[in-house]
């Protein structure tokens, strides 16, 4: 927090992002600490460039290495109501058609 006071006279996006970065670091430590099944949620980075690399090689046939080992699946998150769903919608600056934000929106 000392450099966080060091910047209160500078813009303010670099200051928002690593705060935003340690909130995220923050939440998905303790998240991933609470047992073997959240703990999954660790592999979705090597997810991630499983599905890459599987569109790169479908869009140029042979002209990659494979990948050592296969990653394993994506897990599938659900939101738990509807303003966990909105909120998500807001930050992640997905837009939601009109007829979805009044639904969420009530």
């Amino acid at each position: 927090m000392s450099r966080a006071a060091r910047w209160i006279d500078e813009e303010a996006d670099l200051l928002a992002v690593v705060l935003r970065s340690q909130i995220d670091l923050r939440f998905w430590a303790d998240y991933v600490s609470t047992g073997p099944d959240e703990a999954a949620f660790l592999n979705e980075v090597n997810i991630d460039a499983q599905e890459l690399h599987e569109k790169m090689d479908k869009a140029s046939p042979g002209a990659l290495q494979p990948l050592p080992v296969r990653m394993g699946k994506r897990i599938k998150l659900t939101r738990s109501n509807d303003e966990e769903e909105y909120a998500f919608c807001v930050v992640a600056g997905f837009p939601a058609s009109r007829s979805e934000l009044a639904r969420l929106t009530g």
